[in-house]
């Protein structure tokens, strides 16, 4: 006989997945919603919209344009007329001068920051307890310290919060703790922890820890973060403006290193989203939302890179085509698409494998 408690469980489960699909969905489709939204606004024949990819489960026509729902919900895509750049008609993107194909090009990009922004707003007003998508700001206190770590060997609890390392304050930054670990000297590091509203000085010299090919200092820790308490909306406005700024650019700069190792270490497929959109929900909305805000901050980012199949990419082309002064041949930026999609097809099979593997083996 199943258990009632088993059946409930199966069926929370259930419904976590399908919040976090269609939550990891939206953001996708809001994106798309800026592409539509500015080509209707030049005029443009939008043929499809859809959410997903693959077979087509449902379909409804709305203004001369097939709105559908596929199967897959981990994407979507908008099809816009072409026309003929020969002998361009009005109602097509080749009709259209360039800064409107660019104002198509990035609608995306814009509607998914615009998103993160009223999020953060949100989140800044509600407040909510930070967490490791977010680290720039928070106060935290460590949660666990592994037994033979450096922070172990020098005494420090759970519990504690790092006030201080060699006279730099690290209460509210996690980021800047981790920095000041992992650039250490040899020389012991003065770790200054509150504990039971007292404050204690300790000298920490940090392991080096090797992941694979990436090698860093660290003390051995893990850390949770407090709830910060909501501030007023002029305050909001500004905290959202820092935070969303603040993610871009650590995501531009994440991709960039990552391009430089050659390395997808730190990247996570489609799975790997769900799953923390999963925990996510069962820990808080709010959690949910900050981690939808900051995929859709980071789905900007990797759209404003000049890849052929990204929006960057394509932007990219019509810059180039306008520098020019005529098109490109159409045969030649049909296999570069195409060789980008296989290549990224690859990229996202490989992804889904090491979630794959780093959920069975976790």
């Amino acid at each position: 006989m199943i258990e009632l408690s088993g059946i409930w469980s199966l069926a929370s489960n259930a419904l976590f997945l399908c919040i976090g699909v269609l939550g990891i969905g939206f953001v996708i489709a809001f994106h798309e919603f800026g592409h539509f939204l500015f080509g209707k606004l030049f005029g443009v024949t939008i043929h499809t919209f859809s959410i997903g990819f693959g077979p087509q489960l449902i379909t409804k026509r709305l203004w001369e344009t097939n709105f559908t729902v596929s199967l897959i919900p981990l994407g979507g895509y908008v099809e816009p007329e072409p026309g003929l750049k020969e002998n361009p008609l009005p109602g097509t993107l080749a009709y259209l001068p360039y800064w409107k194909k660019m104002m198509i090009i990035f609608g995306g990009i814009l509607f998914n920051i615009i998103f993160a922004y009223a999020a953060f707003v949100c989140l800044a007003m509600t407040g909510v307890p930070e967490s490791q998508l977010y680290t720039e700001t928070g106060a935290h206190k460590i949660h666990t310290v592994l037994p033979d770590s450096a922070a172990f060997k020098a005494g420090i609890l759970k519990g504690d919060k790092i006030i201080s390392i060699n006279g730099q304050d690290v209460s509210h930054n996690l980021v800047l703790l981790k920095k000041l670990i992992n650039e250490s000297s040899e020389e012991p590091l003065i770790v200054t922890v509150e504990r039971n509203n007292e404050s204690l000085s300790m000298t920490v010299t940090p392991d080096q820890v090797v992941h694979k090919t990436i090698s860093a200092k660290q003390l051995g820790t893990g850390f949770i973060f407090e709830k910060t308490p909501g501030v007023p909306f002029g305050a909001a406005l500004k905290k959202a403006y820092t935070r969303t700024s603040s993610i871009m650019k650590n995501t531009l700069g994440f991709f960039k290193q990552a391009a430089q190792r050659r390395s997808t270490e730190g990247l996570s497929g489609p799975l790997g989203m769900i799953t923390m959109a999963i925990t996510m929900i069962q820990q808080s909305f709010l959690l949910f939302l900050l981690l939808l805000a900051v995929i859709s901050v980071n789905l900007a980012a990797l759209n404003l890179l000049p890849l052929p199949i990204l929006d960057g990419g394509q932007g990219l082309t019509y810059t180039i085509e306008a520098l020019w002064g005529k098109p490109l041949k159409e045969n030649i930026i049909n296999a570069i698409h195409i060789g980008s999609w296989l290549l990224m097809m690859a990229l996202f099979a490989y992804l889904t494998y090491k979630d794959v593997i780093a959920l069975w083996f976790t």
